[in-house]
Formats: structure tokens, C-alpha cells, sequence
């Protein structure tokens, strides 16, 4: 399993997944609601199913706007904790709260649920350390819950029907970062930095160091490699950046064989095309090589190390995101 750097942090991804710091709320004997957008009258800055996790002392993990009325929800959520009901509170466009406003202009029904097994976010959130997708189906009107897996790929979202709610839990983003040189570095210093969960394979003494001094760990070995390799999925992403395009052909091979949403390779077109002829001269098709994003990042022409890693970190939000991976 590739290890999961930043679980329970404020790193900006990291921050997406609420379920983490709600149960560790929870092992610390606190109580605590979870508040989930359930209805959106106009334009949002979330989508429908964002979920703030707020503990009875008023701190809170995720977010619904861009910082309007966090802290709002929070007490809010607080009020229902120490009340022990759940309640269906309306903000922004038509709510009974006149003085917070939603610079969007738009109406958002948020769900404040304090009653709830703890069981069963602990079996959500050992699931999801799985890799193993997951959906808890609400009933609004008595809390009532229940947990099943979701198909890994199915195209799924948080939804409602009438009085039942659907919030879907994906894996996080994990990346696997192989190859050489500064560049590598940079990319996995970024990816890490922003609270993914990132695995790095090097054979580059002086980048390994450089990587440890930042508290990020590389495999060297073939046999680690390879293991890494073959737990790829379809929430796992691969970015290569050789300058010796002949080590990265056995990493590429594994990842054209999964499942992986993203696979960059860091080159020119030159590169590429060398890249492709080699690939077919392996058996590979067309169209299995076009997966590979080559050259790689969104930033045309990068020469500095800043503009090379934010250039491929953006192309692989953009691919999450056309993915439902991310919202």
C-alpha cells in the first residue's frame, strides 16, 4: 500500500476529507456533528454533499464557502450538539439569518447531524485507508444511517431524493512521483506540500536527501518499485521525470496496465515520439499510449523548477476534476 502522507492536516487537500478529523474528534471521547450542504437554490461556491465536521468545542474541519459563514455553522452546529436534535437550517437566499450573507447570492440548506453511531465512520474511514469508496445514505427526518461500498469507477455523486441524502467518500488522490534531478524533487515537494498522498521512487542519491531533509521518504529498490506499482487504481496518478527515458519504460508499463486516472512524462515532443516508438515496439497501441501526458504540464515551455511542478500539479487537478475525483 503506498503510504499516506498528511491524513489528518490542513493541507489544501487534506482538508477535503472531514471523515479523518471527525473520528479522531471522536476517539478523544468528544462529540461532534458532521453539517452537509443538502440543497442549493442558485450558484454555489460547493457543491451539493460538501460537509463541514465541527466538535462540541466549536472547531471545525472543511468548508462550505470561501469563508463567509464557517463560523456561523459552527455554533450553529454546537447549538445542536449541545441540544441533541438535528435540525435543516437554511442560509443565504430566504434564511431567517438576515445578517450573514452570501456574496453568491445563492440559498444552501445545510444538514446539522449530531446523532450517529461512531462505528460507523470508523468502518467509513478504514475503508477509505482501503482504498475502497464508500456512501452513507441518510434518512433527513430521523438521522437513520447506513454505509455501503461503491464500485470503484462507477460514475457516483452526493445526491438527494426527497427525504434521503447520499454522500459519497472517494479514496484520496494518492501520486506516484518517479524519475531524477531537481525537477522531480520540486514535483514531489509540491504535491506533498498541498496534502496528497505521495510516494516517490528515485534512484538519484542527491534528490532522495534533498526529499528527506523535507520529511518525504523514496524508495530506491527494484522490489519496492515494483510493489508500489501494482497497487495503482483509478484515484492513483503517476508523473515521470527522467531524464533517462529508458528507466522509466518498466514504470510506465505498470501504469498503462491499470487503472490510474493521470500519467504524465516529463520531455519534449522529441521525447515523445521516441517515447511512443518505443512503447509500440513493446506491443502497446495507440491508444493506449495516448493516456500519457507528454509533453507534460500546463505551462507550455517550463524551464524553472516553479513552473514546471504547479504546471503538472494543475494538470492533474484538471484530470481529477473531469474525473469526478475532485469537485
Amino acid at each position: 500500500m503506498l503510504p499516506t502522507i498528511g491524513r489528518y492536516r490542513r493541507e489544501i487537500f487534506a482538508t477535503e476529507n472531514v471523515i479523518a478529523p471527525l473520528v479522531n474528534w471522536q476517539l478523544q471521547g468528544m462529540r461532534t456533528a458532521i453539517v452537509t450542504v443538502v440543497a442549493v437554490e442558485g450558484s454555489s461556491p460547493r457543491p451539493l454533499g460538501a460537509q463541514m465536521a465541527v466538535v462540541e468545542d466549536g472547531s471545525y474541519a472543511g468548508y462550505l464557502s470561501g469563508g463567509c459563514f464557517e463560523k456561523a455553522v459552527a455554533a450553529e452546529a454546537v447549538q445542536a450538539i449541545s441540544s441533541g436534535k438535528n435540525r435543516t437550517v437554511r442560509y443565504g437566499k430566504n434564511s431567517p439569518y438576515f445578517d450573514i450573507k452570501l456574496p453568491c447570492g445563492s440559498g444552501l440548506d445545510l444538514y446539522f447531524d449530531q446523532d450517529f453511531s461512531r462505528d460507523l465512520y470508523r468502518r467509513a474511514d478504514a475503508m477509505l485507508a482501503e482504498r475502497i469508496p464508500v456512501c452513507i445514505t441518510t434518512k433527513l427526518s430521523t438521522g437513520e444511517k447506513t454505509l455501503s461500498k461503491i464500485t470503484p469507477g462507477a460514475d457516483i455523486q452526493s445526491e438527494r431524493s426527497e427525504d434521503i441524502f447520499r454522500s459519497v467518500y472517494l479514496p484520496p488522490i494518492r501520486v506516484l512521483v518517479a524519475g531524477t534531478g531537481t525537477s522531480f524533487a520540486a514535483i514531489a515537494k509540491l504535491c506533498t506540500a498541498c496534502g496528497l498522498s505521495v510516494s516517490c521512487i528515485t534512484s538519484d542519491a542527491d534528490a532522495a536527501l534533498e526529499l528527506a531533509e523535507c520529511g518525504i521518504p523514496s524508495h530506491r529498490s527494484v522490489t519496492e518499485s515494483i510493489m508500489i506499482t501494482r497497487t495503482l487504481d483509478s484515484y492513483s496518478a503517476v508523473v515521470l521525470a527522467f531524464h533517462d527515458h529508458e528507466q522509466e519504460l518498466p514504470i510506465l508499463a505498470y501504469a498503462l496496465e491499470s487503472d490510474c486516472f493521470y500519467i504524465g512524462a516529463l520531455g519534449s515532443h522529441k521525447t515523445s515520439l521516441a517515447r511512443q516508438a518505443l512503447l509500440e515496439a513493446r506491443g502497446y497501441c495507440r491508444r493506449e499510449i495516448s493516456r500519457i501526458r507528454a509533453p507534460i504540464g500546463l505551462i507550455a515551455k517550463a524551464r524553472c523548477q516553479l513552473a514546471v511542478a504547479s504546471g503538472i500539479l494543475a494538470e492533474l487537478v484538471l484530470e481529477a476534476k473531469m474525473h469526478q475525483i475532485v469537485s
